[in-house]
C-alpha cells in the first residue's frame, strides 16, 4: 500500500524499480487499484461559486499525466460553466491542462466517494490553477 495523498496533500509518488532507481526514491511497486480516501468538504459545498465563475466538469478524456513531470492535458467533452449570480450554460469541447503535482497541493476533495472501475475515491475533486482552453 502507498498513501499517495494524505490530508488532501501530495506526498508521494508510487514508483517502479526504474523510476523509483531514476529518481531516487523509495521503491513501491507499480500501482494497482488505487483508493483516494474521501475529503471533509460535501459536493455541494465544492461547487460553492466564492464570487468567481466556477467550471464543473461531467465528462472528459482520460487524464494520463506524465509519470515524473505531472504534466497532464485532456479533452474536455462536457461541463457546466454556472457565472455569479445564478446563469449557467453547458460546455462541450476545450482542454484542461496543468501539473498534477502542483493542482493537488491545492485540491479538494469530496466527503463522498464513489467506484469507477479501479478507482474509489471522492466523488467530486475541485481543482484550481488549471489552464481551461476554448471558446
Amino acid at each position: 500500500r502507498v498513501d499517495v495523498i494524505q490530508n488532501g496533500a501530495f506526498c508521494r509518488r508510487a514508483n517502479d524499480q526504474r523510476h523509483g532507481c531514476w529518481l531516487k526514491e523509495a521503491i513501491s511497486g507499480q500501482a494497482g487499484n488505487v483508493v483516494i480516501a474521501a475529503g471533509t468538504t460535501c459536493s455541494a459545498d465544492l461547487l460553492a461559486l466564492d464570487g468567481a465563475p466556477l467550471l464543473h466538469l461531467r465528462r472528459f478524456s482520460v487524464l494520463q499525466p506524465h509519470p515524473l513531470s505531472g504534466a497532464f492535458s485532456g479533452e474536455i467533452r462536457l461541463g457546466t460553466l454556472h457565472q455569479p449570480g445564478g446563469n449557467s450554460w453547458p460546455i462541450k469541447g476545450g482542454s484542461m491542462s496543468g501539473n498534477v503535482f502542483t493542482a493537488f497541493r491545492r485540491v479538494h476533495l469530496s466527503a463522498e466517494r464513489s467506484l469507477q472501475g479501479k478507482l474509489l475515491g471522492p466523488r467530486m475533486i475541485r481543482l484550481q490553477g488549471v489552464q481551461i482552453t476554448g471558446e
